[in-house]
């Protein structure tokens, strides 16, 4: 308990070291009010998931913590195999892979994966060792505590919502507290990343390579250059596909820069390209799918959505299948099919967000931003093909569109309240 409350501290007194007050437009006590609900409301979910009523080999924050203290433990055995399996740099061995035996996600890939990409267990794009890799480092620290670990991904996400106010503040001139707010404390962000989970990794890697990639068109600098390639590779190491779902907003941001009168043009041309690249990517999509029929086959408690359709077969029936898959980002779980406490606190946030971005985008027809229109279309085209077709369990539906809410909150806190936006240039 004494460790944890000194890092509490060498914590603050890092945030303000680095001014994530001013950052984030706060006092340097309202953002140390922020970091400590963060602590207060992480703890209350680990306190929560460890009261017994569920088996700790079936939540992710202890299977990773788990596994991260398995392969810890092999420092103290072999130095040379820890580092080999925390780099990923190493040939296949039976003593390698009995080291990590007992893990539970600790799991190479798909044999058709690694012969896809001509890799031998390299594991490069395994979301599943990023997070264990890093907790194993945690548990030098910690002492086996793994509020300490969550400690951490606080600390992270308070990093990265200070990235994110930045980038919306320098793409879209928005100096509103409510790009504060959204990106410290709503829901389907703040318990993701508040957590010793992969989404935490996420989303510094989406605030600096959008920050940085926004930077870069300004100022080609080497810094802003190290920081993007550090955030995609942050992206790709947890989840790749996010690269996909980000597109349309940095296709947007090059060509506002570089072409801000004709910049619907090319969003124009996202929607087709965005279209014709799902629909060919459907395949590798489907074997997502069957994945979350086999979770949803071994954890029969995993709520699943109540209507899936079918994989599509064609490109008529990808057009037909999109929509729904959109209405499952923008509207499951909702009141209507779901009684659980956790589907309830989702359907009232799904309600906010499509209240705020039905604002944003009446503001934005207002003053005839067709770019931004276009831009959000292409976005949800993307997710709805990504995260809406092929995710049928609720619980990972809602966790898998955070990157979709962080896309939406960059619109949603600036469009509302902006007014020098859509001053004619």
């Amino acid at each position: 308990m004494i460790l944890f409350l000194i890092y509490i501290v060498l914590s603050c007194g890092i945030l303000t070291l680095f001014n994530i007050p001013r950052k984030l437009n706060l006092q340097v006590g309202s953002t140390l009010g922020v970091f400590i609900f963060k602590i207060m409301i992480s703890v209350a979910m680990i306190q929560y998931y460890s009261n017994g009523k569920y088996e700790r080999d079936e939540i992710d924050i202890f299977k990773f913590y788990d596994d991260g203290q398995l392969l810890n433990d092999v420092f103290y055995k072999d130095p040379t195999a820890y580092l080999q399996l925390l780099s990923g740099i190493y040939q296949p061995s039976i003593e390698l892979d009995d080291y990590m035996k007992y893990s539970i996600n600790w799991r190479k890939q798909p044999d058709v994966f690694l012969k896809k990409h001509q890799l031998i267990d390299f594991n490069w794009f395994n979301d599943q060792r990023l997070i264990t890799k890093i907790n194993s480092v945690l548990h030098f620290f910690s002492q086996q505590n793994i509020y300490i670990h969550a400690l951490f991904f606080c600390f992270i996400s308070m990093i990265s919502s200070a990235l994110m106010v930045q980038f919306t503040q320098s793409i879209f001139q928005s100096h509103s507290p409510l790009t504060t707010w959204y990106f410290a404390f709503l829901p389907g962000i703040l318990v993701w990343t508040i957590l010793p989970l992969k989404e935490s990794i996420l989303f510094l890697g989406v605030a600096l390579m959008l920050l940085s990639f926004s930077r870069l068109l300004h100022q080609l600098q080497t810094k802003y250059l190290v920081s993007l390639v550090f955030g995609v590779i942050l992206v790709l190491l947890s989840k790749y596909y996010v690269l996909l779902i980000l597109s349309p907003l940095t296709i947007y941001l090059f060509f506002k820069e570089k072409t801000p009168d004709l910049s619907w043009i090319p969003n124009f041309i996202t929607i087709t390209a965005a279209l014709l690249t799902m629909y060919y990517l459907l395949p590798q999509f489907e074997v997502k799918m069957n994945d979350n029929l086999r979770i949803s086959n071994l954890y029969p408690e995993a709520t699943v959505l109540e209507e899936y359709s079918p994989y599509p077969t064609s490109f008529i029936d990808y057009l037909k299948t999109l929509p729904n898959g959109i209405y499952r980002v923008l509207n499951e779980p909702n009141f209507a099919n779901y009684s659980g406490s956790f589907q309830q606190l989702a359907a009232i946030e799904n309600i906010g967000i499509l209240i705020l971005l039905l604002l944003s985008v009446l503001n934005l027809v207002k003053h005839k931003r067709w770019s931004l229109i276009l831009m959000i279309l292409s976005t949800l085209i993307v997710a709805g093909t990504l995260i809406g077709m092929t995710t049928l369990i609720v619980g990972n539906l809602v966790r898998y569109k955070m990157t979709l809410l962080i896309v939406f909150g960059t619109i949603i806190s600036s469009t509302i309240t902006l007014k020098p936006f859509f001053k004619k240039q």
